[in-house]
């Protein structure tokens, strides 16, 4: 169980990341 949560914890925050990353630089294709 505590695995899944640190793999659910920075699935999270990858995806915080990337909006972070659109909204720092929009014009970023990736």
């Amino acid at each position: 169980f505590d695995k899944y949560m640190k793999q659910l914890d920075s699935h999270q925050i990858e995806q915080v990341g990337k909006q972070m990353r659109k909204m720092m630089w929009p014009d970023s294709t990736e």
